[in-house]
């Protein structure tokens, strides 16, 4: 399992919030299982599930930065899913 920092979305965020930028760049998180012979064998990508509009980061900024900035991925080994600590939007995330 490995946490990724992907850089390269652009997003409208003038369509999302008052004085957005059109072009804002927001670091979004990937999670990914790798098998031993390092092949993705699932993915998870921060910007399909938690809108971007659930950060307390300045939303209107042109680099958004860490939108969501992942503190900790862990695995529930009792029921297989994995739990994330984000601390731009204060929430506890399970991943079924």
């Amino acid at each position: 399992m490995i946490l990724i920092y992907d850089t390269t979305p652009v997003v409208d965020m003038s369509q999302l919030v008052p004085g957005g930028y059109p072009a804002a760049r927001p670091n979004q998180s990937i999670i990914q299982e790798v098998d031993v012979d390092n092949n993705v064998v699932w993915q998870w990508r921060s910007l399909d599930h938690i809108p971007i509009t659930d950060s307390y980061q300045d939303l209107t900024a042109p680099n958004i930065g860490d939108y969501i900035h992942v503190n900790s991925v862990w695995l529930d080994e009792l029921d297989g899913n994995i739990i994330l600590s984000c601390r731009n939007t204060s929430e506890v995330i399970k991943i079924s």
